[in-house]
């Protein structure tokens, strides 16, 4: 007995020192498991924040903004993957400064089509106009096109433009004069009913500063377009709401500008240039109408300084600052309505001297509507330009707002990425050239440059397809 005791007792110890050691290697084994863990977490951790860094980030930053709204690179991207391949040569030839390549120019077009659009659907609602974006979801899918914010603000920006300037409105055939006075306007008409025709009356009498206008005659026209072609808020309407065939009477206007104006002037110095020709120093004020010019009169004689009076009511630009200040004037250098100054004594106040050198506002409209049209198709022409008047009053409407703001946030780098993103969208492995041009070499001068490329990046081979390089050059 006592002798299995020992041996008891030994396997006991032999049994605690075996445990002991293998509770050392499960320890060990943890720790190891541990350390790979946390090395694999780590590495997981940083290749997510390389990650994240390098393309989350890089996509989620901003690359344009309109006011408060933001719009990242990735929607930048997106955006011209849409129209990547649909918008021509012509369309781009407005873009030549964001680089020689048109795919360069095309990301420009892009950048500007994004500011565009958020203008619209701003400057619409800032007028009561708006869409329910569900509305335009739903004509997306029911057309089978991808439903991205992308897509939806290009076909609201659409759909806003077309409930503003629909492609079919009323429309006149119009012809035109005007006027610098209600006389001369009566003539005019005496002169058609007795006879001539409108476009002779148009052509030898009216004040219109615009020599593309032939004959007085518009052509079709909607009434904001008549305003627009005329530099008129008021006669469009009145024209567009007459009937065929009936010429008008005489239709005042003051916010049209024409290519007539009166002077009221004087001299107050006088040289002689040689035995036969003088020169005079000249003050002047221009005012849009005759009568404007006898009131002018009538306040200088009663005493009104004429450089204070010019500063108030003068048309010339530059009265503002110069205030009635005309310069010197060299007899038979003139124009001859100015001729009648020379003979005069100095400070005496002229009669009204009408010519055509200068702009003023306000005039007297005589018009014919030859045909009408309660509903006819736009032009592209009309139809561009109607746009572009609109874009003009939605950034105006936006503008009164003193926080209105519009950022472009792109660089070069980010430029250049959404690029290769729109190429490489076209299929794997596309490129297109980047490098437009070479530099000069010297004779005896090492030569090098870099070709690059948009697109694929890499793997890409070199060949020359046509012609050859000079001696000593190599691909």
């Amino acid at each position: 007995m006592p002798m299995k005791q020992r041996n008891s007792k030994h396997e006991r110890l032999g049994n605690k020192h075996q445990d002991s050691g293998q509770q050392r290697k499960k320890r060990a084994s943890r720790l190891v498991i541990l350390v790979i863990s946390v090395i694999l977490i780590a590495a997981l951790g940083i290749g997510g924040w390389f990650y994240y860094n390098s393309q989350v980030k890089t996509y989620d930053q901003s690359a344009i903004r309109v006011n408060t709204t933001n719009f990242s690179l990735e929607y930048y991207i997106n955006t011209m993957k849409v129209f990547y391949g649909n918008v021509t040569a012509n369309a781009l030839s407005d873009y030549s400064d964001y680089g020689e390549q048109e795919i360069e120019q095309f990301a420009g077009y892009v950048e500007q089509l994004i500011v565009r659009n958020e203008i619209i659907k701003q400057g619409s609602l800032a007028l009561g106009v708006q869409i329910d974006r569900d509305i335009i979801k739903a004509k997306l899918k029911e057309a089978g096109t991808p439903v991205t914010d992308e897509r939806i603000d290009i076909l609201m920006a659409q759909e806003l433009v077309e409930n503003q300037v629909p492609s079919s409105q009323a429309q006149s055939h119009l012809q035109v004069m005007l006027f610098e006075s209600e006389r001369v306007a009566q003539e005019a008409i005496a002169k058609v009913q007795a006879g001539e025709s409108f476009g002779q009356v148009a052509n030898a009498l009216s004040k219109l500063p615009y020599a593309s206008i032939v004959d007085g005659d518009l052509g079709w026209v909607t009434a904001r377009e008549a305003d627009l072609t005329l530099g008129s808020t008021k006669l469009g309407n009145v024209a567009l709401g007459a009937n065929a065939g009936a010429l008008s009477d005489v239709v005042y206007d003051d916010t049209v500008t024409k290519q007539f104006g009166y002077w009221v002037a004087r001299v107050i110095e006088k040289q002689e240039v040689n035995d036969t020709t003088s020169a005079i120093h000249v003050q002047g004020i221009l005012v849009g109408s005759e009568q404007a010019a006898y009131n002018v009169i009538a306040e200088l004689n009663a005493g009104v300084d004429m450089d204070e009076l010019a500063k108030e009511l003068s048309e010339l630009p530059t009265a503002a600052e110069s205030g009635a200040e005309m310069g010197w004037m060299v007899e038979g250098e003139v124009d001859s309505s100015f001729e009648v100054l020379f003979d005069m004594p100095l400070n005496e106040i002229s009669a009204p001297i009408g010519n055509n050198l200068n702009q003023t506002k306000g005039g007297y409209w005589v018009f014919n509507v030859l045909e009408k049209d309660d509903n006819r198709e736009l032009t592209n022409v009309q139809k561009n330009k109607l746009i572009d008047d609109l874009l003009e009053r939605l950034s105006a409407e936006l503008e009164k707002d003193p926080d209105y703001n519009v950022e472009v946030l792109l660089t070069e780098e980010t430029r250049v990425l959404a690029i290769n993103e729109a190429v490489l969208s076209q299929g794997e492995g596309s490129v297109i050239m980047r490098t437009s041009s070479l530099p000069f070499g010297e004779v005896g001068i090492s030569y090098f440059s870099q070709l690059e490329v948009y697109g694929n990046q890499k793997g890409n081979t070199w060949s020359i397809t046509d012609g050859s390089l000079m001696d000593g050059l190599s691909l």
